[in-house]
């Protein structure tokens, strides 16, 4: 299994050239589902074909099954970072890709979102926003108001 860091424009969801016998799942596909794949998103929405709340529950898929995994923008949503990526390993097939992508951590956006969290060295997640300040960004601290 590989795991890939990708751009928007050279991510394996852009290939239109993908093989139809590839298993894909989409984690977190929004209204916004790769052709093809299985879209899981916490909320149902069109195009959602499995709603799951990642922090509570398994993925509900036999190991390896497979070939493709995206998980755009979601991972820094979750607050169990490691039981998932160990269930996102067992789905997968040998060989099989997974395509993840989350905000740059100087990004001021990563931290815009209130459900976006810092991580500590000891892996628990912690809250972007304390005492009104978001965490220092490029060298400054932000005022929230």
């Amino acid at each position: 299994m590989s795991i890939s860091s990708s751009t928007a424009n050279n991510s394996p969801a852009n290939n239109q050239n993908s093989t139809p016998e590839k298993k894909i799942l989409h984690i977190g596909c929004g209204m916004h589902k790769v052709p093809g794949a299985i879209g899981l998103d916490i909320t149902a929405l069109p195009g959602v074909d499995v709603v799951l709340d990642l922090d509570k529950e398994k993925l509900p898929f036999p190991d390896n099954s497979f070939d493709i995994v995206y998980a755009h923008h979601v991972l820094e949503h979750l607050r169990n970072l490691a039981d998932v990526l160990a269930e996102l390993h067992r789905v997968c097939k040998p060989e099989a890709i997974i395509d993840i992508v989350v905000p740059y951590y100087t990004c001021v956006g990563a931290f815009g979102d209130p459900t976006h969290g810092d991580r500590s060295k000891d892996g628990k997640k912690k809250e972007a926003r304390k005492g009104g300040k978001i965490p220092s960004v490029c060298g400054r601290a932000m005022r929230s108001r």
